[in-house]
């Protein structure tokens, strides 16, 4: 990611220390228990060229968040999320916000338990999310280095906007975009929007209360909203 996060550069230089095992472990029934909260999301964007897929995770019973760059410029009635028993649902995106880089959509008989949003306190944490190409859902540790403020571009790249991130390092790879930090079991502290592509034990996710902010204000509406255009590059 060659966005001017300055700040989280700096914050996260020297950090090597091994990660301690989260104490209610990614692999044990907590873990799967998370693992069944993302789901895969499918759009079709005509106008940029291309049919996006990326990962989200249930917020509240038949919502589901994702980083916005996923929808941007999708036709309506194209969003397809596929849950973790590989049954698919059609999906509506019911808020869309490009300077915070977060879609909410609305997915009516999605079964899937919801992750609670809030604020955790730093330390070892995981990310849950699909990998490119799709598969199973994995677990993948982390330690959440910093909380930071940090200036940046939005989705469109044509403002800068500041936003409270959390500085992630470990296990990340460079698919991330969309996975939920999951910081206890059932609490999701933030969600993966961008990977370092210089360092690749590095991400950054926009921390519980930017996630917050959106939720609060899209409140429980289900009509659909633009999702204006495809996104910037990276």
């Amino acid at each position: 990611m060659r966005w001017v996060w300055v700040l989280l550069a700096l914050a996260l230089s020297g950090c090597s220390l091994p990660l301690p095992r989260l104490p209610w472990g990614l692999e044990g029934s907590q873990g799967e228990g998370a693992r069944r909260s993302v789901v895969r999301i499918s759009a079709h964007a005509p106008a940029c060229g291309k049919d996006a897929e990326g990962t989200g995770f249930v917020y509240a019973p038949g919502r589901v968040m994702t980083v916005a760059r996923v929808v941007a410029g999708a036709i309506p009635v194209s969003l397809t999320v596929t849950a973790g028993d590989g049954r698919q649902y059609a999906g509506d995106v019911v808020a869309f916000d490009p300077v915070t880089d977060v879609a909410l959509l609305h997915v009516p008989g999605l079964p899937a338990p919801a992750l609670r949003i809030a604020r955790a306190p730093l330390g070892a944490a995981g990310l849950v999310g699909y990998p490119a190409g799709g598969g199973a859902a994995v677990a993948r540790e982390v330690e959440v280095e910093r909380r930071l403020e940090a200036a940046g571009p939005d989705v469109f790249r044509e403002r800068e906007t500041v936003r409270t991130v959390l500085a992630l390092s470990g296990d990340v790879g460079a698919e991330a975009s969309g996975w939920p930090v999951v910081a206890e079991e059932g609490v999701a502290a933030g969600m993966v929007f961008g990977v370092d592509e210089g360092r690749e034990r590095v991400a950054y996710a926009l921390a519980a209360e930017e996630l917050l902010s959106v939720v609060k204000k899209a409140g429980d509406g289900t009509e659909h909203v633009s999702t204006r255009k495809c996104a910037g590059p990276r």
